[in-house]
């Protein structure tokens, strides 16, 4: 089952490799700290935390954000430093 009560979640530091798709089941996260891991990318299905307000993924190995993160209309604070973002 889905934790969909899930209001934050915080992954940091955990030298995590990528986020699963399944992510999108966490439908009432407003925090996802998933800072200083190795993520390459972030999922698309992203989008479907509509209620996201904070996503910092800062101090990882993206190489870019994906498109469908527009989609997040509540989010307020986006922090993604120490990437290799073009």
């Amino acid at each position: 089952s889905c934790l969909t009560s899930l209001q934050a979640l915080d992954c940091n530091n955990n030298e995590l490799k990528e986020l699963p798709s399944t992510i999108s089941c966490l439908t009432n996260l407003q925090t996802l700290d998933c800072n200083k891991n190795e993520l390459k990318e972030l999922p698309s299905t992203i989008s479907c935390l509509t209620n996201l307000k904070t996503l910092q993924c800062s101090s990882n190995e993206l190489k870019e954000l994906p498109s469908t993160i527009s989609r997040l209309t509540k989010l307020l604070s986006l922090h993604c430093s120490n990437n290799q973002l073009e």
